[in-house]
């Protein structure tokens, strides 16, 4: 009698398909990955212009701070030289541009986020005026509208306040 040995391993077509599959799933895990940062991207903007809406609603609503509504109204500051973060004030003095003693709240943008620019500057101030709201966008109610773009690494989102107060995001 033979002796028969039995040969243990792969066959080539095994492993053929074993890397077909963990380069597709590796694929798959890479597109997501990049696909991720622009989804964060996405969700922070989102939050800041609810947080825009809700200074909007102060106004409307002539909501009190320290026991009387702002003349001035409410407003949200943009700036350059802190692009994580963003200040929500109270326009006690009525001139249209944040100062620090009018300041309510300071809110973080979000993780990798950061402010990229403004079209009007260094920094922006929109002001929501009780009861209509009227808008102030850098003290003027002439700008048609006011712009800030965020960006996460490559990738880029803009938010659009118009001098109605409509907000759009592209």
């Amino acid at each position: 009698m033979k002796n028969i040995q039995k040969k243990s391993g792969f066959t080539l077509v095994e492993l053929l398909v074993v890397i077909g599959i963990i380069s597709i799933m590796t694929g798959a895990v890479v597109v997501n990955y990049r696909n991720g940062g622009r989804i964060d991207l996405q969700r922070t903007v989102v939050d800041i212009s609810q947080k825009i809406r809700e200074i909007e609603e102060m106004a409307l609503a002539a909501k009190k701070i320290d026991g009387s509504v702002p003349t001035g109204g409410y407003g949200v500051y943009f700036s350059l030289d802190n692009k994580s973060s963003y200040i929500i004030f109270a326009d006690k003095d009525e001139d249209g541009f944040y100062d620090p003693s009018e300041q309510i709240r300071k809110e973080e943008i979000g993780a990798n986020v950061e402010i990229s620019n403004t079209d009007l500057g260094d920094s922006l101030s929109i002001v929501f005026i009780p009861p209509d709201p009227k808008v102030k966008i850098n003290n003027d109610f002439n700008n048609s509208y006011a712009q800030i773009t965020f960006k996460r690494q490559k990738e880029f989102e803009t938010i659009y306040i118009n001098k109605i107060g409509l907000i759009s995001i592209f």
